[in-house]
């Protein structure tokens, strides 16, 4: 019930400000390409949301791939919550702290944003290998 709280919160609060970044994701989505939708930095990543965009497709969605994505962001990030309720539940044995304790997770600035705005998050310089096989960069 928690996670589908959040889930509701970050869906009435999506941002309208993509980054260069995530917009390039999107158009990788919609392009269908093989090579372009696999990364072996983010091996789930891009199949999931070519996945994801293309059920939106089956159910007629008409537009780009950049709302799916955005919705699908949220989505991970509702069950990462609920995720995180489980774990502070079975570890406190009481359902007010581990609701306290994921609220806090859930609303706090930084996961709030990465589950509404789409971006996403690169853990060190990992674009050089890519480059150096002729991807394209994928930050400005």
């Amino acid at each position: 019930l928690l996670g589908l709280l959040v889930f509701i919160v970050y869906l009435l609060t999506l941002s309208n400000d993509p980054s260069a970044d995530s917009l390039l994701f999107a158009m990788d989505i919609e392009s269908g390409q093989l090579e372009r939708l696999l990364d072996p930095t983010h091996v789930l990543l891009h199949p999931l949301g070519f996945g994801f965009f293309r059920l939106w497709q089956g159910l007629g969605w008409m537009d780009g791939a950049w709302k799916p994505s955005q919705v699908l962001n949220a989505l991970a990030g509702a069950l990462s919550t609920a995720v995180l309720f489980a774990i502070a539940h079975q570890l406190t044995s009481k359902r007010a702290v581990a609701a306290l304790v994921t609220l806090g997770f859930a609303f706090s600035g930084g996961r709030h944003q990465l589950a509404c705005s789409f971006r996403r998050q690169r853990v060190g310089n990992c674009n050089n290998d890519r480059n150096k096989r002729g991807h394209r960069p994928s930050h400005f």
